[in-house]
C-alpha cells in the first residue's frame, strides 16, 4: 500500500467529500425553504445554526480542496488565477443574473413577498456584490433575495489572500500585496479564513496511521461531535448577524465547529486505501456532486419566486416541500447550462490573463530601458 499517495482524493475518501458538500448544500435548501414559508420560525436556533454550520464545513473542504490542487497539481500563479476565477464567476455572475430576473418577476407577480426580502439600494448591492466586495470590513451588502451570496464575499477573497501568499516573492517585499489585500477586506474575512486555513492545514499536516476501518469510525464520531456542536452551541462571542460583524459575529464557535471538521477530514483514510476505479457510476456521482455551487448560489431566489407563484390551495408544508422539490429541479438544470458553458468562462479568462501578465511585462521591460 506504500505506493498509493497519502494525499490522494481518487478512492473513497473523494467520495464521501462529495457527498459531503452536496449533503451540506441540500441541508441548506431544505432549512431555507422552511424559513420562508414558516416565516415565524426564521429565527429558530436549530435552522438557523444548521444552515450557518453548512456554510462553516463549505469553508473547511474549500481550503483542503485548494490544499490539494495547489499541492498535487504544480499549477503556476497564472494556472491557479484562471481556475479560480473560471470557477467563481461560471456560476457565480450567471446566479446573480438569475436573481436579478427572479426579484422582478417577484415584485411583479406578488410584491408582498417580495417587499419581506427587498432592503432598498438594490443597484448598489449588485454591483457591489459583483465585484465580491459585499463584506469587506463591515459592509453587508449581499441582496436580501439571495441571502447565501454572503459567503462567496469571503469565499472569493479567502482564494486571493492564498493566491498572493503562496505566489508572493521572496523576502519581506512578497508581504506587502497580502498585507495590502488583508487591510483592504477587513477583519471579518480574516477571521472566518481561520476556518478556511484549518481546511489547508488538514491536508498538510502528517496524520497517524490507522486502518481503514478505524479511520472511519473515528471520522464519524468526530462528524457527528461537529454535527452537535453545530446545533448545541451558542453564537460566541456574539450571534450570527450581530453588527458590526453580522455573517462573522460567532466566529469563535465557527472555529470550533471548524476545527473538529478539519480534524475529521485530516483522518481520513487517504493513506491506505486504493484508487477507486473510474466507472461511469463514479463519474456520474461526482457531476451530481459539482451540483452543489449552483444549488447553493441558486436556491434562495428561486424558492422565493415560487412562494409567489405557487396557488394557496395546499396545506404550507405541502408547498414547501413542493417548493423545495421544484427549486432543486431548476437549480440542476441551470447547474447543468452554466456547466455547459465553463470552457467559454475559462478560455475568457485565459485570455484576459494572458493580456494583464503581458501588459505587466511590458512595463517591466520598459522603464529598464
Amino acid at each position: 500500500m506504500a505506493g498509493y499517495s497519502a494525499k490522494s482524493l481518487k478512492g473513497t475518501s473523494g467520495v464521501v467529500l462529495d457527498i459531503l458538500r452536496l449533503l451540506c448544500s441540500l441541508l441548506v435548501l431544505v432549512v431555507h425553504s422552511r424559513a420562508i414559508w414558516f416565516p415565524e420560525h426564521q429565527g429558530d436556533l436549530l435552522t438557523t445554526h444548521l444552515s450557518h454550520g453548512a456554510v462553516v464545513i463549505f469553508f473547511v473542504l474549500s481550503g483542503y480542496v485548494i490544499a490539494h490542487t495547489t499541492s498535487s497539481g504544480h499549477r503556476s500563479a497564472r494556472d491557479y488565477v484562471i481556475a479560480r476565477l473560471t470557477r467563481l464567476c461560471s456560476v457565480y455572475f450567471p446566479a446573480i443574473a438569475v436573481t436579478i430576473v427572479c426579484a422582478l418577476a417577484a415584485y411583479i407577480i406578488n410584491p408582498s413577498v417580495y417587499a419581506g426580502y427587498n432592503r432598498g439600494d438594490n443597484i448598489v448591492r449588485y454591483l457591489i456584490s459583483l465585484a465580491y466586495c459585499n463584506e469587506i470590513w463591515f459592509l453587508s451588502a449581499a441582496p436580501l433575495i439571495n441571502q447565501p451570496l454572503w459567503s462567496l464575499g469571503y469565499e472569493f477573497w479567502y482564494y486571493a489572500l492564498f493566491g498572493v501568499f503562496f505566489y508572493r516573492f521572496e523576502g519581506w517585499k512578497g508581504l506587502l500585496l497580502p498585507l495590502a489585500v488583508a487591510l483592504f477586506v477587513g477583519p471579518k474575512i480574516l477571521l472566518m479564513m481561520m476556518i478556511w486555513v484549518m481546511g489547508w492545514a488538514a491536508y498538510h499536516i502528517r496524520k497517524p496511521v490507522l486502518n481503514a476501518a478505524l479511520s472511519w469510525i473515528v471520522v464519524s464520531l468526530l462528524l457527528i461531535l461537529s454535527l452537535v456542536l453545530m446545533v448545541e452551541l451558542s453564537g460566541m462571542p456574539y450571534p450570527v448577524l450581530h453588527p458590526p460583524l453580522f455573517w462573522a459575529a460567532a466566529f469563535f464557535t465557527d472555529w470550533i465547529v471548524g476545527f473538529f471538521v478539519a480534524l475529521a477530514i485530516w483522518l481520513f483514510p487517504t493513506d491506505v486505501e486504493r484508487p477507486l476505479q473510474d466507472t461511469r457510476l463514479l463519474r456520474k456521482m461526482r457531476s451530481i456532486a459539482n451540483l452543489t455551487f449552483p444549488i447553493y448560489v441558486l436556491h434562495y431566489p428561486l424558492l422565493i419566486l415560487m412562494k409567489c407563484i405557487l396557488p394557496a390551495i395546499l396545506s404550507t408544508a405541502m408547498l414547501s416541500a413542493l417548493d423545495g422539490l421544484l427549486t432543486l429541479w431548476i437549480c440542476v438544470c441551470l447547474g447543468l447550462l452554466f456547466d455547459a458553458y465553463k470552457s467559454k468562462w475559462k478560455d475568457y479568462f485565459t485570455r484576459l490573463v494572458g493580456r494583464v501578465t503581458g501588459f505587466f511585462l511590458f512595463q517591466k521591460l520598459y522603464y529598464r530601458k
